[in-house]
């Protein structure tokens, strides 16, 4: 749970501007950190700087998809104190950090029209409250959102093919897997042995909690390193069709990015 921090009301009368930043990278690889960090701090001070105005905070979602406003939590954040009269100006990089759907752009920037609030989208230089900003966000986020859908679909051919020659590698192996060098499964022995040492207990009739417990009091480190185990992951084990040769990837169907 974040603190929740009181932003002070302004005279609507005083040129003093309410200024808030909203960043977001896509992914949570390793070195998409550092662009979500330079964001962060390139926008404190960008807004600090500015005489007339007043920093309220940055608004910052990690590793969340912009297709959609769902699940970026930060951003949903941003719009509640915007509609409870906390803040005059966004600041972001780009529509396609703000949004890569046009239907929803579009959306979120007139309802924050409606409440006064500005968006200055810094790379197409736009301010939302101008009065050519319309056709300008419906150009310059059709072409944000063409080049999601290239991406996506992109990334979905080179995994197909990679499935197709058997050259696919699992980036996070299960409990007792590693990869080796040419990207192929293979035993880690230690890990191994919990494993069928669970399969084992359950087998003779133990439970998933007692199974943990006796886990925890052998000292044996769990799948992310921890001195406890708890049943849930011992469940989970239990559970995942690797451990029976009967492994099948791509069971999940995603949506088309963009709703119609």
């Amino acid at each position: 749970m974040g603190v929740t921090k009181v932003i002070e009301a302004i005279n609507k009368q005083s040129n003093i501007k309410r200024a808030c930043a909203y960043c977001r990278v896509s992914t949570d690889i390793s070195h998409q950190i550092n662009s979500y960090e330079v964001q962060k701090e390139y926008y404190e001070n960008f807004i600090t700087e500015k005489p007339n105005h007043k920093f309220v905070g940055i608004y910052a979602d990690y590793g969340k998809s912009g297709t959609k406003e769902e699940g970026r939590t930060e951003f949903e954040r941003m719009l509640d104190d915007c509609r409870n009269g906390m803040i005059d100006i966004i600041y972001t990089k780009s529509i396609s950090r703000f949004a890569r759907n046009v239907i929803d752009c579009l959306s979120i920037v007139r309802n924050l029209k409606e409440l006064k609030v500005d968006v200055y989208f810094e790379k197409e230089k736009i301010h939302t409250l101008s009065e050519k900003s319309e056709i300008l966000l419906s150009i310059y986020s059709s072409v944000a959102q063409a080049e999601s859908e290239s991406i996506s679909t992109n990334q979905k051919w080179s995994i197909q093919k990679r499935f197709l020659y058997g050259t696919y590698i699992m980036s996070n192996p299960a409990y007792g897997y590693c990869n080796n060098k040419k990207g192929r499964l293979k035993f880690v022995s230690k890990e191994a042995k919990v494993v069928r040492f669970i399969y084992d207990e359950y087998l003779n009739g133990k439970g998933i909690y007692l199974i943990a417990r006796e886990l925890t009091e052998g000292k044996i480190k769990s799948p992310k390193g921890n001195k406890i185990w708890n049943s849930a992951t011992v469940y989970g084990i239990l559970k995942n069709p690797i451990y029976t040769g009967d492994i099948l990837h791509q069971k999940t169907y995603s949506m088309n990015i963009v709703p119609f």
